[in-house]
């Protein structure tokens, strides 16, 4: 045997086929996208059934497999005549597929040279490397696929008279023994078992089950995770119904989440509509790496309840077609609770008041439950004519139990998210809700960030904060403050940031600042330094003690901006409503006049100052209490008890005149002015949805 002249065993190619049109021929793309990235074992050719696919998508879907060394691909155009009344149904709002699916049937006949191939819908993703399929022995099985989950868990049957849930699959991954279905006449078998089914609402699935039935070889339900089926059903089974179904040994979801090889978005809920269903994040991240990535991708929010799919679906588009991403358009996100509100309207306004007429703000005000609904209604009542506030629930986007401290909240976590929710801006700027704006933000969201992801200032270290940064193994002169953030999306998303982040988080208990030093951990090397002004943290003026004052190198810095800061950040717990006599105070008070909170930051103002006055009586309350001299005990009780009494009626007092302000008649009438425009917005939407 001579290997120099013996000829070369050519290697196997595996078969993998998409059906597409011009509805789901991005999806498809970023299906590819994350195929090629993470199969990395083998040689594959991708066959894509083009149904009347325009020629701009068939070229984008050509650029998805161009520059892979291990994929080809090969674009066969048909047209739907062949499919034609096939399906009977009319009622296609909640059908999920489009009637191409249907063109499943003919696979045996249009790649009539294959004997086995990959079927995989292009709503999925695949996040391992899925090579391991094709070893799959198919013998005398039309196909193989994996049951259906969570509906695979019913006992009762599902359709036909034979199959019952325990063996009903999921079509959206199927391994298909060509070579058999054409020798058995499957695809006319398909077509009228089809034709005799009405009010369907499963385009092809259903057909499958019925005809195959028996013939169907199950897979590890590895290669066809329903997540979001089985993430909003989750109380519905138990994982010893999952283990005894599949033979798997799982105790809980994120198990199954990190064995899953295809994840598949079978629901409705789609990550290119929703950006709140889980695992959007990852389904973004082939997008972006897609040809489609320079297209606009606007998404809205979920909601389990009434939703008009198709109202979404068309509103979405239009939105996407018409927006254009302008050099003047400005998008501002805050992250607030009902406690933060007013003092975040300062914010705003201030920002408004230093906006040029000239540009678009697209102000976005990220909140969960805790945001009530007149504070809604004062923050997006702030709009302008090129100024527009929405606020933005976001609960189910985010992580449950994240890590919280001290005066810091868990919306400090939401700036994290934002890239994934706002993916229709290149860029976004981050701001707090303790801020006042004093230039516009034009110049700073489109300040240069180089190669990097971020723009930021640095975070002015104190004595005591340098000890900690050097047990944290954090750069000092490189240390940022994440109350501003100037945000790449893409970049970000790419990078994989968020996710980085919040490991930092969930492995290091000890942080003092979670969010800020999460991200001077995880992104140090994305970060681009933006001038000082653009962050200036008023605290730095007033250190209680050697340790508190700021190191050497930022000392003459902070003397250089802290007479002209573009924005001023009030930081610490020091704020400018508890403390309105100090340096710069002036600035948000000022702002604070013009809130629609006006009245509500007063009350706040006084009641803290009273407790801190009720605190410290009781205080000296105790001291008295142990006092052994009962002459100076009884005096001094008498006259704490008479300060205590006089506190509390301040209290009342400050309470009477809050709820007289909110029960005036001009108050009242300022109400109704600002509640008018809102309540015909949601009649009009009202009649629209019925």
């Amino acid at each position: 045997f001579n290997s120099n002249t013996a000829p070369k065993i050519k290697e196997a190619i595996n078969n993998i086929v998409f059906i597409t049109d011009d509805g789901y021929a991005m999806q498809t793309s970023v299906a590819i996208t994350s195929l090629i990235e993470n199969t990395v074992k083998g040689k594959y050719k991708i066959f894509i059934i083009a149904a009347e696919l325009s020629e701009e998508n068939i070229s984008m879907l050509k650029e998805t497999v161009n520059n892979s060394s291990t994929f080809s691909v090969e674009i066969i155009e048909t047209n739907l005549d062949m499919i034609k009344g096939i399906h009977k149904s009319t009622d296609l709002e909640y059908m999920v597929a489009t009637e191409a699916a249907l063109l499943k049937f003919y696979l045996p006949t249009i790649l009539k040279d294959i004997d086995k191939v990959l079927f995989l819908d292009g709503d999925l993703i695949i996040r391992m490397d899925i090579s391991d399929i094709f070893k799959t022995s198919l013998n005398n099985y039309y196909l193989a696929a994996v049951r259906d989950m969570p509906q695979v868990l019913f006992k009762e049957q599902l359709v036909g008279k034979e199959i019952s849930g325990m063996d009903y699959f999921n079509s959206g991954v199927m391994y298909m023994n060509l070579e058999l279905m054409r020798k058995d006449n499957l695809t006319e078998k398909l077509i009228e078992t089809k034709k005799n089914l009405t009010q369907e609402n499963l385009m092809d699935q259903n057909v499958f089950n019925i005809v195959c039935k028996d013939r169907v070889l199950p897979l590890h339900i590895k290669y066809n995770v329903c997540y979001m089926n089985m993430y909003r059903s989750r109380g519905e089974y138990s994982y010893s119904q999952i283990n005894k179904l599949y033979s798997t040994n799982y105790s809980n979801l994120e198990m199954i989440k990190n064995d899953m090889v295809v994840c598949h978005f079978s629901s409705k809920y789609k990550p290119w509509l929703f950006f709140d269903v889980p695992l959007a994040d990852e389904w973004v991240y082939y997008y972006y790496k897609s040809p489609y990535k320079s297209k606009c991708l606007k998404r809205t929010f979920r909601a389990d309840n009434n939703i008009n799919f198709a109202e979404v679906k068309s509103r979405l588009k239009l939105e996407t077609e018409n927006f254009t991403y302008k050099n003047n358009i400005v998008p501002v996100v805050f992250a607030t609770n009902n406690n933060y509100a007013p003092y975040l309207s300062v914010t705003i306004l201030s920002l408004i008041e230093n906006a040029s007429k000239e540009n678009f703000y697209d102000i976005y005000i990220f909140h969960d439950a805790e945001l009530q609904l007149y504070s809604k209604k004062y923050l997006e009542s702030l709009s302008t004519t090129n100024v527009k506030i929405e606020c933005i629930d976001v609960r189910k986007a985010c992580i449950p139990d994240m890590y919280s401290r001290a005066h810091y909240s868990k919306q400090m976590y939401y700036r994290l998210l934002i890239p994934e929710i706002l993916t229709q801006y290149d860029r976004v700027l981050y701001l707090d809700c303790d801020m006042v704006v004093c230039r516009d933000v034009f110049f700073l969201v489109n300040q240069k960030l180089g190669d990097k992801t971020l723009g930021a200032v640095n975070n002015f270290v104190h004595n005591d904060m340098q000890e900690y940064l050097k047990q944290m193994n954090i750069d000092k002169e490189k240390y940022i403050n994440s109350g501003m953030l100037v945000i790449n999306t893409k970049r970000y998303i790419l990078k994989r940031l968020k996710q980085k982040c919040f490991d930092v988080v969930e492995n290091c208990s000890e942080l003092l600042c979670p969010d800020q030093d999460a991200i001077n951990i995880a992104c140090k090397s994305e970060i681009c330094l933006l001038d000082d002004k653009w962050n200036f943290q008023w605290h730095h003026q007033w250190p209680i003690n050697d340790q508190m004052k700021l190191i050497p190198f930022y000392r003459d810095r902070y003397q250089n901006i802290k007479n002209n800061p573009y924005i001023i950040h009030y930081t610490s717990g020091l704020k400018p409503w508890d403390y309105p006599n100090r340096l710069q105070s002036y600035e948000f008070w000022k702002y604070a006049r013009r809130s629609p909170f006006y009245e509500e930051i007063l009350l706040k103002s006084g009641e803290k100052k009273n407790s801190k006055k009720l605190t410290a009586l009781e205080d000296r309350f105790n001291s008295v209490i142990n006092n052994e001299v009962s002459n100076i005990f009884s005096a001094d009780y008498e006259r704490l008890c008479s300060e205590n009494i006089e506190l509390k009626n301040e209290n009342k007092l400050l309470k009477s005149n809050f709820d007289e302000i909110r029960n005036s008649i001009t108050y009242r009438i300022g109400d109704m002015i600002l509640f008018i425009p809102k309540l015909i917005r949601d009649l009009i939407n009202r009649l629209k949805n019925s």
